[in-house]
This record gives C-alpha cells, sequence and structure tokens, in this order.
C-alpha cells in the first residue's frame, strides 16, 4: 500500500511539472507598452531614428526601425515579436534582404525582455526596459561595445 501511495504521489508530481520552453509557451506576456512610436532622444548629430509597433494580435506585435538623415531613409528594418509555439522570440529582417536574424527571448518581465543569439555576429543580446514613456534599449555580445538606444514616446 505505502508503494502503491508512493507511486501515486511521484506520478502526480511528474505530470505537473512543465519544462521552461512549455511554460513560455503557454505564458502569454503583453508587450503592449512597445505600442506606439517612439523617436530615439540619443541619435547622432544630424540624425533622426524612430520605432513604430503595432500588435497583430496577442501572439505577434510587428515593428518598424529607420534612420533618417537630412530626409534620406539611411537604415530601415521590420521587426517582429512572436510566439512560435514553444518560444517567443524576437526577429529583424533588414530592408531588402529575406533573411531574418531570430532572437529567443530568455527573460521576459512585464516591462521589459531580453533576447540572444549567440549565433549572430552582432549583436547577440538584445534588450529592452520600458519606463513610463520611455524605452532604453541596448544591444551587445561579440566584444563590441554595448550600444544604448533611448527612445521617447511621440504617439
Amino acid at each position: 500500500m505505502k508503494k502503491l501511495l508512493l507511486l501515486v504521489i511521484l506520478a502526480a508530481g511528474f505530470s505537473c511539472k512543465k519544462s521552461a520552453d512549455e511554460s513560455q509557451a503557454n505564458t502569454k506576456p503583453s508587450f503592449d507598452y512597445l505600442l506606439g512610436d517612439w523617436a530615439r532622444s540619443n541619435d547622432e548629430p544630424g540624425q533622426s531614428t524612430f520605432e513604430s509597433w503595432r500588435k497583430k494580435n496577442d501572439s505577434v506585435y510587428s515593428g518598424i526601425g529607420f534612420t533618417l538623415k537630412d530626409k534620406d531613409t539611411i537604415w530601415l528594418e521590420n521587426v517582429e515579436i512572436a510566439n512560435d509555439g514553444r518560444h517567443w522570440n524576437f526577429s529583424v529582417t533588414p530592408k531588402g534582404s529575406i533573411k531574418v536574424t531570430p532572437f529567443q527571448l530568455t527573460d521576459i518581465e512585464p516591462d521589459g525582455f531580453t533576447c540572444k543569439n549567440d549565433k549572430n555576429e552582432f549583436p547577440k543580446r538584445i534588450k529592452y526596459k520600458v519606463t513610463h514613456d520611455k524605452i532604453h534599449a541596448v544591444i551587445s555580445g561579440a566584444g563590441n561595445p554595448d550600444v544604448a538606444f533611448e527612445f521617447d514616446r511621440i504617439r
């Protein structure tokens, strides 16, 4: 009888345990704090950088980032945060490219996230943190200095 009880307790314990991947896939974090239009406040002189985020559904957020110099677009990329059924990912696609660079979200908080791709040359890590109407983003890795992006909400 004791062996049967022990077996039932162990079986119940194992059936309740979820892997980190399953737990992340089943949680529905909100990235709504990103929604809207943002202007970089620490840009290089003569340049203006912007990000714009929209929500497609509870599992997909899409954005665009671009930099203007005078009136010319000198940099543009599409970004997306999406759940692939196992993980949340941050994907970057430069303008004119079909190559997507995926970063897996490794830390999700109510006001930000961290994502990594150790196979990417640079950056290997992207971190977003939102406070009030400001985004603080940092890209880092591969022995390069960290690059900080400060954004203010404009809409």
